[in-house]
Parts: C-alpha cells; sequence; structure tokens
C-alpha cells in the first residue's frame, strides 16, 4: 500500500518484520515492506491496531500523486478539510457524470469527497449551448434527442478503464423525465460485470423515474441498484446519509 495523506489504516497481521524507518510520523507501531523500487516505488505498510498516521505532507519536484489501497483490515483515510472515508479491502470506487451545467458535477463530487473515490466526467464531443439546452423550443438539439430514444451523442472525453472498479456511481441530470441520450451512449460502450452501479440524478422537480432502469437495460451487464434524484443546493450530509443508507 502507499502512504496516502494523513493515513489511519488498522491491519490485524504483519507483512513484515522490519519496523518503519518513518516511525517518528506514527503513533503507535507499523512496519514497512518494499514491494518494488523500479519505475513506481511501492511499499506494503502494515499498521498494529490503533496505530495512526501523523498528517504530513509527500513533496514531489515532478509530478507527484499517491495511491492508497486497503489490502486487510479495516481503517480510515482523510485528507485535510476534508471528512474521513473508511477503507476497507477491495473497496474501490468510481464517480462516472455527466453535468451539462455544472448542478450535477457539484453532487458527483460531494460523493467522490464522501467515498474518497475517483471521478470521470462525461464530456460530450460537441458542447451543448444554452440554446441547445433551451426545453421550450421544439427545436433545440435536447429537445430533438430526447425525443429520439435511438439518438447516441458522440462522448468527447478520453475512454475510461473500469478494471479494478468494484462500485460506480453514475450520475446525469433529468431531461425530459429521462436520462441525457449521451448516457445511454455510456453505458453501452462498456462492460459492467462484476461491478454495482448506482445511478443518482439532478433536476429541479422531475424525479429519477426510469432514467436507472433504462441504463441497466441499455447496459446489459453489472449489478444496478435504485438510484436518488438531488436537487442543486444538496447538502453533503444528505448526500452522506444516502451513502450511508446504500450500505
Amino acid at each position: 500500500s502507499f502512504l496516502g495523506k494523513g493515513d489511519e489504516i488498522i491491519w490485524q497481521r504483519k507483512i513484515s518484520e522490519q519496523e518503519n524507518p518513518y516511525g517518528e510520523f506514527f503513533v503507535g507501531q507499523s512496519y514497512l515492506a518494499p514491494v518494488s523500487k523500479e519505475q513506481v516505488s511501492i511499499f506494503n505498510v502494515t499498521f498494529e491496531p490503533g496505530c495512526r498516521n501523523n498528517w504530513h505532507i509527500h513533496h514531489a519536484k515532478n509530478g507527484g500523486g499517491q495511491m492508497l489501497i486497503c489490502i486487510g483490515g479495516r481503517g480510515y483515510y482523510q485528507e485535510w478539510g476534508k471528512e474521513a472515508v473508511e477503507m476497507t479491502p477491495g473497496k474501490v470506487i468510481n464517480v462516472v457524470y455527466f453535468s451539462a451545467t455544472g448542478t450535477t458535477k457539484g453532487v458527483a463530487e460531494k460523493i467522490a469527497g464522501i467515498t474518497g473515490a475517483d471521478t470521470y466526467e462525461i464530456k460530450a464531443a460537441q458542447e451543448y449551448t444554452d440554446a441547445d439546452l433551451n426545453w421550450n423550443d421544439s427545436d433545440s438539439r435536447s429537445t430533438k434527442e430526447q425525443n429520439d430514444s435511438s439518438v447516441r451523442p458522440e462522448i468527447g472525453s478520453d475512454a475510461i478503464s473500469l478494471d479494478g472498479y468494484t462500485t460506480v456511481y453514475i450520475g446525469y441530470p433529468i431531461w425530459w423525465g429521462e436520462e441525457p441520450r449521451i448516457m445511454d451512449t455510456f453505458v453501452e460502450s462498456y462492460n459492467f460485470d462484476g461491478i454495482t452501479l448506482i445511478p443518482f440524478c439532478t433536476s429541479g422537480g422531475s424525479g429519477i423515474g426510469r432514467s436507472g432502469q433504462n441504463l441497466a437495460d441499455n447496459a446489459g451487464s453489472g449489478t444496478w441498484i435504485d438510484g436518488k434524484r438531488f436537487g442543486a443546493g444538496a447538502s453533503e450530509d444528505e448526500i452522506r446519509s444516502w451513502i450511508d443508507g446504500l450500505q
């Protein structure tokens, strides 16, 4: 496992008897076992029950970035100014979302902050303008797309690899009572076998309706559970309560 910022991971077994040379930064005993130092440095860090990593920052001359993977036991990871995130073996989450106006993006970022997930934004190859989104115009792009269930708008963002992910939150606005057609493009482009998918949507008043079921039907793979609709002003507490209820 990589050392992250403010790690507090409790593991029940020792993988190495070599004491951590960075022990001064820990409260309690930890053990360090180098796995690889070629290209990307990989270290297996074992924490005895109750051990805690002090607040710290890893500096990099170029690039940087770290990944923390829990492979046994249970613990918590926390970044400065954010809530602690529980870590358990095999828990790898991604939040995928499409947000034409930024509303769904706001909810997606809150979900990612609560769960410690990666994010992936679905962007249209041809960006939606205000005129495109005018639901009062029967000739607007979005109106025409939503009136034709066979339309599949092209995605402009790079393809994503879902390898290793066990849970994917998938977010979108509600357009004309359904998911935007670009979401159908997305789910039809990937194999979700072995992944649990959790839809969430944003709207000014419309519910999630059949949008989640539509996505599940079009995907044809994965385990889909019932989703939830959020308003533009959804609070972190509201979103956290929903996520906790999914456990």
